[in-house]
């Protein structure tokens, strides 16, 4: 937490932490967290911020999703969509707003992808997801 928010709490503390924007609300949940002040509780958000967190979490609890796999190389897609087959989906862990979301349609489209995720989400590896047609509900 900024030393500027903790001064802050320490001064009048603060009963609840919201944001009521999306990508605030894991700032807020953390700064709930550290400042003892009431908030989404920490876990289920970074969890839902972060896609290949989620899918693991999931997985650990026996819940089925679309084959995926975090790539942390362009090879790493290639390869998922060699043994799954393509197309396939590319997206950043950690995306919001449908923003840097890619269908590759084979092997020669995966290294531009990648990049393109990497440079606008630096922190965060690109999760590739099977391609699911059907009506969507």
């Amino acid at each position: 937490v900024p030393d500027l928010l903790a001064s802050m709490h320490a001064a009048r503390p603060f009963d609840v932490v919201v944001s009521f924007q999306e990508l605030g609300m894991l700032n807020a949940a953390v700064a709930g967290h550290r400042l003892g002040a009431q908030s989404n509780p920490l876990e289920p958000v970074e969890l839902t911020c972060d896609k290949g967190l989620m899918r693991q979490h999931l997985d650990a609890r026996g819940i089925r999703s679309i084959p995926y796999r975090t790539a942390t190389s362009p090879e790493e897609v290639v390869e998922f969509g060699e043994r799954c087959g393509w197309p396939v989906i590319l997206k950043p862990s950690g995306g919001t707003g449908s923003k840097q979301i890619h269908k590759l349609h084979g092997p020669d489209e995966a290294a531009a992808a990648y990049a393109a995720i990497v440079k606008d989400f630096p922190n965060s590896h690109p999760i590739a997801e099977k391609y699911i047609t059907g009506p969507e509900v």
